[in-house]
């Protein structure tokens, strides 16, 4: 679908595709006045033999800033169209099964064949349809156009080994079958159970973890951003880092793949250097620890925290800290961990990052040296 300005000479802004579940979204710079756009479907794309309908362009008008329009619809109408989907998801207990707090897994290539004898085997006569790769929901979907009059239509969908995950794979088998005897059914139990490597999931990932004095009380925050057989945490407080004492206990979300935050107080902190930390418990009794964060009572001097603004972004990020570096980096990170900016900074205490030339998403902020480590999402928007 392309959105474009209508200015006298219409000129193509950009273009997308609409997600696995039929819906799109253009994000625009509002500038003042009036602005009018045109958006506008390609037809040759909707599945063979559906009829499309009403107009095929939309007229968009903007008069403010920070507005959504969501009445942007394009219909087209078929009862000939079978779909065959499924996910790609990372079995965490290797049952087989999609259970729905696993992780989805993006980035697999699926290929579609026709099965000309319908017995559930690719042989060399059956031609390949079609290929996909797998979206960030692990969904993936094809349409065929049912063609047979009341014969059956077989296909099979195959995993290309080759875009797995490095060091994972499948626990389910490599390929899917499914058969159709009229038009406009949808088969979607054609799952892809992948384990190992970096597919591998830790009961939680951290986002980060921090410590703020306030008053007389030390508040702790910790986010994680994805949870996995989790029953609950643990908070532990130590004065040398070698002893530790039980502060409380706050139960975790079991299975989840949301942004979560946990708050606890501290409200009889020791004078002095305070060290925390996370014990993080599974149901089964396993356990792991955050990492180790300390508090200085007496001079409120902060270690572990870093600020941004704005945040959510769109141009610039500022990144702040309590204290300056004499020496250390600001990293920005993607969801895999993978550095794509970094800086070197030297005795400051704040830094600027341009983000303008990144994709929608969500970020980490890392800073850094060889005593100090602190890391905090970041969103940018357009």
């Amino acid at each position: 679908m392309d959105h474009c300005p209508h200015s006298g000479t219409d000129n193509l802004v950009e273009t997308t595709t609409t997600l696995a579940n039929g819906s799109y979204f253009f994000k625009v710079v509002y500038g003042s006045g009036t602005e009018r756009y045109l958006v506008r479907i390609d037809t040759t794309t909707l599945p063979t033999g559906s009829d499309f309908f009403g107009s095929d362009v939309l007229a968009v008008t903007i008069t403010d800033g920070n507005v959504q329009l969501s009445q942007n619809d394009f219909g087209y109408e078929s009862d000939i169209i079978n779909a065959f989907e499924g996910y790609a998801f990372g079995d965490a207990d290797s049952d087989t099964i999609f259970d729905g707090w696993e992780s989805p897994i993006s980035g697999v290539r699926i290929r579609l064949f026709e099965d000309d004898n319908c017995n559930g085997i690719r042989n060399s006569g059956d031609a390949q349809l079609d290929s996909t790769i797998v979206g960030p929901d692990g969904r993936y979907v094809f349409l065929q156009p049912y063609t047979s009059g009341g014969s059956n239509v077989c296909f099979i969908t195959e995993v290309d080994l080759a875009s797995l995950p490095t060091g994972s794979s499948l626990t389910t088998d490599n390929s899917e079958v499914a058969s159709f005897t009229s038009g406009g059914n949808a088969d979607q139990n054609n799952n892809f159970g992948i384990s190992g490597g970096a597919v591998t999931a830790l009961p939680v990932e951290w986002v980060h973890f921090d410590a703020t004095l306030n008053n007389t009380n030390v508040e702790l925050e910790w986010v994680t951003a994805t949870e996995e057989n989790n029953s609950h945490f643990e908070i532990q407080r130590s004065v040398d880092g070698d002893i530790w004492e039980i502060l409380g206990q706050i139960n975790g979300m079991g299975n989840t793949l949301s942004i979560t935050t946990y708050n606890f107080v501290d409200a009889e902190p020791h004078i002095g250097v305070n060290y925390y930390r996370i014990k993080q418990v599974d149901f089964d009794g396993r356990f792991e620890y955050s990492k180790t964060i300390g508090i200085n009572h007496t001079t409120q001097t902060m270690i572990n925290e870093i600020k941004l603004f704005p945040n959510p972004s769109q141009q610039n990020v500022n990144i702040s800290w309590k204290s300056k570096l004499l020496n250390g980096f600001v990293e920005l990170l993607d969801l895999n961990g993978q550095v794509t900016k970094s800086y070197e900074i030297q005795n400051a205490a704040q830094t600027r990052m341009d983000v303008s030339d990144m994709q929608n998403g969500v970020y980490y902020i890392k800073v850094y040296n060889d005593d100090f480590e602190s890391v905090k999402p970041l969103i940018i928007v357009r």
